[in-house]
């Protein structure tokens, strides 16, 4: 019963994350493609995106294998440490300029991710 019930609490938790980094990332991504949905699993630093890229008839899947959320005297930041998309091409993008990286997510979200993730 008590494992039923964290999980639970987790996925709520995740739920809360999920909508405050939707906003943030749909902005980011904007230029580029559509946000279908966006899940986030705190307890295993992962992050799933589907996203419909401007132009294109089939959605692309990313898969966000391990993150970490850095809190630094310059704000807070995303590090991708290890990621999968559902497109050849487009993973070699994403392992040239997303991985390692560090993202700056904006204080009026950053302040509720620290709580919850």
């Amino acid at each position: 019963m008590f494992s039923n019930l964290s999980r639970k609490l987790w996925a709520l938790k995740d739920s809360a994350a999920s909508f405050g980094l939707e906003k943030w990332a749909a902005r980011k991504l904007e230029p580029y493609a559509r946000m279908i949905d966006l899940k986030i699993d705190s307890q295993t630093k992962a992050a799933t995106i589907v996203l419909q890229p401007h132009g294109e008839k089939e959605p692309i899947r990313v898969e966000i294998e391990r993150y970490e959320i850095l809190t630094t005297a310059e704000g807070t930041k995303l590090v991708v440490r290890k990621i999968k998309v559902s497109r050849a091409w487009m993973q070699l993008l994403a392992e040239q300029f997303l991985l390692g990286r560090s993202f700056d997510i904006p204080a009026e979200y950053a302040s509720g991710l620290r709580l919850i993730l």
